[in-house]
């Protein structure tokens, strides 16, 4: 349900997802994900191949 919100959002706003994704995560200094990350999961939940490449980067 967040992912399908935020994507509203930002859809309203005229802001790309996944790059303003990225800026959000730098600017708040946001944690990442630590540990294994259930892939199939969070796509099902609408995350982007995109995002879950950032958040694989950062771990």
């Amino acid at each position: 349900l967040g992912d399908r919100w935020y994507r509203h959002l930002c859809a309203e706003r005229n802001l790309e997802p996944e790059s303003t994704y990225r800026d959000l995560l730098t600017r708040y200094q946001a944690p990442w994900p630590q540990g294994k990350m259930n892939e199939s999961a969070r796509l099902a939940a609408g995350f982007s191949a995109g995002e879950l490449a950032v958040l694989a980067k950062k771990r």
